[in-house]
């Protein structure tokens, strides 16, 4: 995709808050229409599941700590996106363009457990299926913007890329192996640990590749009105 950075331009900022209100609208419409074909109250689709289901704030609030970091991540790559319009580094932008949508699925996947349960059940798309779809992302991100990923803080992407590929690994065997109740607790602490940590790595990757493409944009620019 050519002038992704056109996107963002500020004479288009109207326009992406109109499409962004008209989503939440349809998402709100929608969900007041499937309250009303399911014949369920509305405050299932509005309210906290801890609120809902009268259970103590806490429970998976590890869970909720990791949405809140991916959150992070795609806000402050989409924010880079916007402040860095007039960005030199072409590679650079559309690198932190694209990671922000691999993080926003990963967010929504990780939200509404996409892989655990939505299509698993109700697609029959198996999870191998949709770790492949990932992975395939993964390497089309590495191959085309490697020599970026290399000048930049690139240890914390492998740092975090290796702290995934060990959650994988523990979430497959606990799969596969049925273990004594007491090891399979501490391997589910160890796995969600593994998990946790890759996506708080994930996020510092990021948020120092947004700054330095910031700081390279600022700086080109100010050379720019030097001349």
């Amino acid at each position: 995709m050519k002038n992704i950075e056109k996107i963002f331009y500020l004479e288009n900022d109207k326009w992406i808050i109109t499409g962004m209100y008209f989503i939440v609208s349809i998402l709100l419409l929608l969900v007041y229409f499937l309250s009303i074909v399911m014949g369920l109250d509305i405050a299932y689709f509005l309210k906290e599941p801890t609120a809902l289901l009268k259970v103590p704030s806490y429970i998976g609030i590890i869970s909720n700590l990791g949405v809140f970091m991916w959150s992070l991540t795609v806000g402050v790559c989409f924010f880079t996106c916007f402040v860095a319009e007039d960005v030199v580094n072409k590679s650079g932008f559309e690198f932190i363009f694209y990671s922000g949508i691999f993080s926003f699925i990963l967010l929504v996947d990780d939200f509404f457990l996409l892989h655990e349960s939505i299509f698993p059940r109700h697609f029959h798309i198996p999870q191998p299926v949709l770790f492949a779809v990932y992975f395939l992302y993964l390497v089309f991100l590495i191959a085309k913007f490697n020599k970026y990923i290399l000048s930049v803080n690139y240890v914390y992407f492998i740092i975090a890329l290796f702290l995934f590929i060990n959650s994988l690994t523990l979430d497959f065997l606990r799969e596969v192996f049925i273990f004594p109740e007491t090891i399979d607790s501490i391997g589910m602490f160890v796995e969600d640990g593994f998990k946790i940590f890759g996506i708080l790595t994930w996020f510092i990757f990021y948020a120092k590749a947004c700054k330095n493409l910031i700081v390279s944009t600022k700086e080109s620019n100010i050379d720019e009105s030097a001349k």
